[in-house]
């Protein structure tokens, strides 16, 4: 799925985690959520973050097979 994995978040992405303990969450656990997260709140700066860590293909299916972003993000 991700181009690779080097487990712990940024810290500038913590504002998007709010409602989970930031410092665990991890890519390899929880690569979806996060790219919804991402996808669906972040800023420039959190899309090139996600741009740099999974492929194209994964961003687009995951728009194409979810219902968990907003139709604004899909």
């Amino acid at each position: 799925m991700n181009k690779r994995m080097n487990g712990k978040l940024p810290e500038s992405l913590r504002p998007y985690f709010w409602d989970v303990k930031f410092e665990q969450l991890s890519v390899e656990d929880s690569p979806l959520f996060i790219l919804k997260r991402v996808l669906d709140r972040g800023d420039t700066e959190a899309h090139r973050w996600a741009l740099s860590l999974y492929t194209y293909e994964d961003i687009v299916g995951l728009i194409t097979t979810t219902r968990d972003v907003s139709k604004k993000t899909a």
